[in-house]
């Protein structure tokens, strides 16, 4: 068990507290992470990138089907359904 800050340390208010648990399980565990700036700046700064330049084509393919200088876009598979 591993703590952050060292537990003799004092907190002041509205100060995190991380406490590292390690145990065995017969079953898998699910956690969600997410990429935050603090935590992963690299990949927070691409995934914001990577999320912003996809919703910038899809306005742009857009507009450009708004005034029928691109198709429209095909949503689904060609199957009809």
């Amino acid at each position: 068990m591993d703590t952050q800050p060292f537990a003799s340390s004092t907190l002041g208010r509205n100060e995190s507290f991380y406490v590292r648990i390690e145990y065995a399980t017969d079953e898998p565990l699910m956690l969600w992470v997410r990429p935050n700036r603090s935590d992963n700046p690299l990949a927070f700064d691409f995934f914001l990138l990577l999320y912003f330049c996809a919703g910038m084509a899809l306005a742009v393919e857009g507009i450009l089907a708004l005034f029928g200088a691109a198709p429209a876009l095909e949503l689904g598979n060609k199957r009809g359904f």
